[in-house]
């Protein structure tokens, strides 16, 4: 039984250890942080239908699934986050602490981009793109039911 225990404390640190040299140190203490106060309440066919419209809204913005969760810094995938976050809300009723467990961001972030999302203006031309985005995305939603 000790061994068993001493096997998997040594697992747990080695993949502590390899996640912390890819993302670094700050955002796996931030990932623990969100796992540690993140209700997960969340059902295992939440979880597939949330990977369902993540998958939907990548293809729709034309962006590879890895890159929702990634760091880096571009409009799209930002746009891409928000649509993620609004569409897991509507469809299955989930809250902003378990959409941000899934989406591996912080629940405070999940609000801005989704909140981008709900102030598109079908006036404003940049907006545009991002509308027809959400529609062709909603009726694929609304056919797969």
């Amino acid at each position: 039984m000790a061994e068993e225990t001493n096997k998997i404390i040594s697992d747990i640190f080695s993949e502590v250890n390899k996640t912390i040299s890819v993302v670094g140190f700050a955002k796996v203490i931030q990932s623990l942080k969100i796992l540690r106060t993140s209700r997960l309440d969340l059902t295992e066919d939440q979880l597939e239908k949330s990977k369902a419209i993540i998958s939907l809204v990548c293809q729709e913005y034309e962006i590879k699934y890895d890159e929702i969760f990634s760091h880096k810094r571009n409009n799209d995938r930002r746009k891409a986050i928000g649509t993620c976050a609004f569409f897991i809300e509507k469809e299955l009723a989930i809250d902003n602490y378990n959409i941000a467990f899934i989406l591996k961001k912080l629940p405070s972030a999940i609000s801005t981009y989704k909140s981008e999302i709900t102030q598109l203006n079908e006036k404003h031309p940049s907006d545009i793109k991002f509308i027809q985005i959400l529609n062709n995305i909603k009726l694929k939603l609304k056919n797969q039911k």
